[in-house]
């Protein structure tokens, strides 16, 4: 069985079509199923050492399904298995870094890698890293599914390095789409190559948006203090016409996606901040003539903006007057 590197299909008569494949132990020899389902996983994640609980106390009888696409944007794949089963990777050479994100549908799994261990049940989901040492688990029947995708992807969407082997709660909100759309990926026979691999890429977009980056030393812990530090940033670089989500992002070390989130839950979002924050930069330059500069271009310099005229046009509809007029009221105070 070969490893996963999502190379594109030869193309056909038609559009491309990703590659497909499907397994079952139902037909395979019972004395023959451990075996077998053991090169089935090896092809679908990577290498690994594998400890079967088979049928009636028979370690070579497994029941195990496994279906997945792939393309060379990622791979998706359900399977369901009915023994327990315990997995060991200890290779970490020869390996295209690649990232997995599991899902159960129905049971439990353990996933261990470094010093974390998830615990992982419908409704969770968690991250690994498939190019370094893990332990996955399985002590019950299981029905999951799991996109596997470029490390590098994966990493650009959250920011940084996600967090492996912790639980993240995947009920609601983009968790949930995220979820819903693994699913029904999973399922699907009809989609294009292209098709698919924008799925992919959408799904890895989303995972950004609720999966955190791993904390540095020093980095600010929680969606609170992310949105206070990015406010922070904002406030200190209002003068730089270049600011932006990506680069409010890179600073507090977490994805634009989940900025982005951030910034909604406080009912806002990085651009209206920043357009507001210069705004009122400006209201201040213009009822302090002694320190702000001598004309309304330097004032809008000073805050931010390109163009006098934008500048202008933006100060009268948000105060109702324009920056000439509200610098004159400050005179006449």
């Amino acid at each position: 069985m070969s490893m996963p590197t999502f190379a594109a299909r030869p193309a056909g008569g038609g559009p491309r079509e990703p590659e497909r494949f499907r397994a079952d132990t139902v037909g395979i020899d019972p004395a023959a199923r451990a075996e077998y389902w053991h090169e089935i996983v090896t092809s679908a994640h990577t290498r690994l050492n594998a400890t079967f609980a088979g049928s009636g106390g028979d370690r070579r009888d497994y029941h195990g399904r496994l279906t997945y696409t792939r393309s060379r944007s990622g791979q998706i794949a359900r399977w369901s298995a009915r023994e327990p089963l315990n997995l060991v990777r200890t290779d970490t050479d020869d390996e295209r870094p690649l990232h997995q994100v599991l899902v159960p549908l129905r049971g439990s799994l353990f996933k261990g890698q470094g010093s974390n261990e998830a615990f992982c049940s419908p409704g969770q989901l968690t991250v690994i890293d498939q190019a370094r040492p893990y332990v996955y688990d399985q002590r019950e029947p299981l029905t999951a599914v799991m996109l596997t995708v470029p490390s590098d992807r994966l990493r650009a969407a959250v920011g940084g390095d996600p967090p492996t082997a912790t639980t993240v709660d995947v009920r609601s909100g983009i968790g949930r789409l995220f979820v819903r759309t693994l699913v029904a990926a999973s399922s699907d026979t009809t989609m294009t190559e292209a098709q698919f691999d924008l799925v992919c890429r959408q799904l890895t977009e989303l995972t950004g948006a609720f999966v955190q980056p791993e904390r540095m030393p020093g980095s600010s812990p929680g969606r609170a203090a992310a949105y206070r530090a990015a406010l922070a940033y904002i406030d200190a670089h209002l003068d730089e016409m270049t600011l932006s989500l990506d680069e409010v992002a890179r600073v507090v070390r977490a994805s634009p996606r989940y900025v982005q989130l951030v910034f909604r839950e406080n009912g806002t979002t990085v651009r209206a901040e920043i357009r507001r924050r210069r705004l009122e930069r400006a209201r201040r330059l213009l009822e302090s003539p002694g320190s702000a500069p001598a004309t309304i271009a330097g004032v809008a310099h000073a805050s931010g903006f390109g163009s006098a005229g934008v500048f202008s046009a933006q100060f009268k509809a948000e105060f109702g007057l324009s920056p000439a007029e509200a610098r004159a009221r400050s005179i006449v105070r």
